[in-house]
């Protein structure tokens, strides 16, 4: 069954930011090459399946630094199309810790 999901905008356009419903990941890439999916339109509403599991990432600059960072949540929709947060890292090695959690999510 399909609900309507209010796809997470980004902070701050000017900074790089993705969003992808997940339906696999290829080992062989590294980084959002690896993840397959749809691109999603951040900010916008998009009709998905109940248990889609969504990957957000944007650049920002955090609280007591003085560079941007990755900010990287996976989400899982729920039944009534609010997202549920499986997990979310902050920092450039997000991509093992999160690509983890996805294989994880994708198995249940």
């Amino acid at each position: 069954m399909r609900v309507d999901v209010l796809v997470p905008d980004t902070a701050d356009r000017k900074r790089p930011s993705w969003a992808m419903r997940i339906e696999g990941i290829n080992d062989e890439k590294v980084g959002k090459d690896a993840f397959r999916g749809e691109a999603l339109v951040r900010g916008s509403f998009a009709k998905l399946e109940i248990g889609s599991l969504i990957l957000f990432y944007e650049e920002c600059m955090l609280e007591n630094r003085d560079h941007d960072e990755p900010y990287v949540i996976l989400y899982r929709v729920k039944k009534n199309g609010e997202l549920r947060v499986i997990t979310s890292v902050i920092g450039w090695d997000w991509f093992m810790r999160i690509k983890q959690k996805a294989i994880e999510a994708l198995k249940s």
